[in-house]
């Protein structure tokens, strides 16, 4: 090891530390912030006083960090006294379950006739942990002076936001291309100063909101998840939000129609879309989404899933009776404008065609070059007409696609119905023929 004798920055670049422990920690002298390359780390302690920890790309699925106490005594005197029992935890993140990972050692203490010194915490302001091969993250609630959190490219399976509830200074949380499905928030959890927070790139199905009091957030990234909804029907208890990333993931189209209502309401920035859906999806401003949504692990059977096909089917048909009858309304009145429009400009026309009648030659051609540009307009107009026409075709269309996969999913059902009946009536015939052997 190097002299860091006055040291406050080490940067290791290459080499090879399976386990970065305590001992080796303690060599260090006064260095506060590190940045390690690659070095094929697994298990990594966490000193106290470092401010800034840099080791994305290492092999990392163990983390030591020491639970310090949360008590500040100072200016206290003390004669003859004994502390019987100073616990010291050291805390462990690891690949595995283990019940050894916590472990609590006590000592006896005699303190001299002096004031206590204030107890040190865990002074990290930076920890990047990218790329590397963490699934469980809890014993980072110690560090509850981070500003900055990057975790994005490990094996994180499951969160739960308490572990950040204690980190009353944390500006970004990185969360991108884990594994994770699920995140608790048992109760309602205040982020003082959270600002930016990215869950792209994850298995989320449904995110559960609601308890996140997060007044601070600018930036929320949710883009290239399963997600079909949200726990809330709007984001508008993110009332600072300025940007969002949602794009790719598989919304349930009246949930999204209502968010994109409040979304747009509230003037925050889309930071993505999809230039096309697939076909059995539809277009709600940008993003796909879907009317019926069958889960592979639910449990339901077939008459319950043909029951909630035509509870949806009857709110889909509402919803398109209300938007043809919404879009009529409007070609009406586009029509009759795109009317009004002609017959105004066929008005110059009618005018400029009994004075070429009248005027001599030089008014002539000035009344050609006018009916000439009245053409360009009037093929303008046109040209209006039958992309309007075009567009209510495309319309008419989308619905019929509609109905034919909701009448195609339907003979599906049934389809699956016969053969379980037949299934059925199969054992019921072997359990007869088995009786009657048996007898």
């Amino acid at each position: 090891m190097p002299d860091l004798s006055d040291k406050h920055t080490l940067i290791i670049r290459s080499g090879n530390i399976h386990n970065f422990s305590q001992i080796l920690t303690s060599q260090l002298g006064d260095v506060t912030k590190l940045h390690f390359g690659q070095l094929g780390i697994r298990s990594l302690y966490i000193s106290p006083k470092w401010i800034s920890l840099k080791a994305e790309a290492n092999q990392i699925f163990e983390l030591v960090i020491e639970e310090l106490p949360d008590a500040v005594y100072e200016d206290l005197s003390f004669e003859d006294v004994n502390i019987a029992k100073a616990r010291n935890f050291i805390n462990r993140s690891s690949y595995e379950e283990n019940p050894d990972d916590e472990k609590n050692e006590v000592e006896t203490t005699t303190l001299a006739d002096e004031p206590m010194k204030k107890q040190d915490v865990n002074e990290l302001l930076l920890l990047n942990l990218a790329n590397n091969k963490l699934k469980s993250i809890k014993n980072l609630k110690y560090l509850s002076k981070l500003r900055e959190l990057l975790l994005d490219g490990n094996q994180i399976e499951f969160i739960e936001m308490e572990t950040f509830a204690g980190m009353k200074k944390l500006k970004k949380l990185s969360l991108t291309r884990n594994e994770i499905s699920r995140i608790s928030t048992k109760d309602p959890t205040n982020f003082f100063a959270l600002e930016k927070l990215s869950l792209a790139f994850n298995k989320l199905k449904i995110l559960e909101i609601k308890n996140w009091e997060m007044v601070q957030l600018t930036q929320l990234d949710v883009s290239h998840n399963q997600l079909v909804q949200m726990d809330a029907a709007t984001l508008d208890q993110f009332v600072s939000l300025e940007k969002l990333a949602m794009a790719n993931n598989s919304w349930q189209c009246e949930w999204l129609d209502e968010a994109m209502k409040g979304i747009n309401g509230a003037f925050v920035s889309l930071e993505d879309s999809q230039e096309t859906c697939a076909s059995e999806q539809y277009d709600v401003k940008g993003f796909c989404c879907s009317y019926f949504h069958q889960v592979e692990d639910d449990p339901v059977n077939t008459l319950d899933r043909i029951k909630r096909i035509e509870e949806a089917n009857q709110r889909l048909k509402a919803d398109m009776s209300k938007n043809i009858d919404s879009f009529q309304k409007d070609w009406s009145t586009k029509w009759q404008t795109l009317q009004d429009r002609a017959e105004q400009k066929m008005k110059p026309y009618r005018e400029m065609e009994e004075k070429m009648l009248k005027d001599d030659n030089s008014k002539t051609k000035k009344a050609v070059k006018d009916f000439e540009a009245l053409i360009d307009e009037c093929q303008k107009l046109l040209d209006q007409i039958i992309a309007a026409n075009a567009k209510n075709k495309e319309y008419t269309q989308k619905f019929t696609n509609l109905f034919h996969a909701t009448l195609a999913e339907k003979n599906k059902l049934m389809s699956e119905m016969s053969k379980a009946a037949a299934l059925e009536e199969e054992i019921k015939k072997y359990e007869v023929s088995v009786k009657a052997a048996n007898n």
